[in-house]
């Protein structure tokens, strides 16, 4: 029941942008995709993953439906010109493919005994080990820069 009722507040929510603002592409469809679909995700209950409470959904569709009510309301319609646009700054591609790679090698360390947690204990078992430094995974500090 509620896989639908998020499918139709994604549906919804593209309809809406797409009338107001003529594109898809906003970040209040970004945010509405993204929360619909791991919320929805998670009603399915897939690979021993915690299904939320209907409280939880209730407080995911109500945090939802405000961002985009507020996003709707407050976003002013511009529209540029693309011939005339100019746009001012590069992209430093190179700090954000270093700062990429940094964290990927920083994170391979943690890998092999990921994996060995979630053959042992599955997803649930990660998640638990992900939250409490006391399981040996990682101290404190270092499970919040992995998160």
């Amino acid at each position: 029941m509620f896989l639908i009722l998020y499918l139709v507040i994604l549906f919804l929510t593209i309809f809406i942008t797409k009338i107001k603002y003529k594109t898809i592409i906003k970040s209040n469809v970004l945010f509405t995709g993204m929360w619909c679909f791991s919320a929805g995700i998670s009603t399915l209950g897939l690979y021993d993953l915690f299904k939320p409470s209907p409280l939880i959904h209730l407080y995911a569709i109500t945090s939802i439906l405000i961002f985009n009510a507020v996003f709707l309301s407050q976003n002013k319609i511009k529209r540029l010109n693309r011939d005339n646009a100019n746009i001012r700054g590069v992209a430093r591609l190179k700090v954000i493919y270093i700062v990429n790679i940094i964290a990927w090698v920083y994170l391979s360390g943690f890998l092999a005994k990921s994996i060995n947690i979630i053959r042992s204990y599955g997803l649930r078992g990660i998640r638990a080990y992900a939250f409490d430094s006391s399981m040996g995974l990682a101290t404190t500090t270092v499970l919040l820069i992995i998160q």
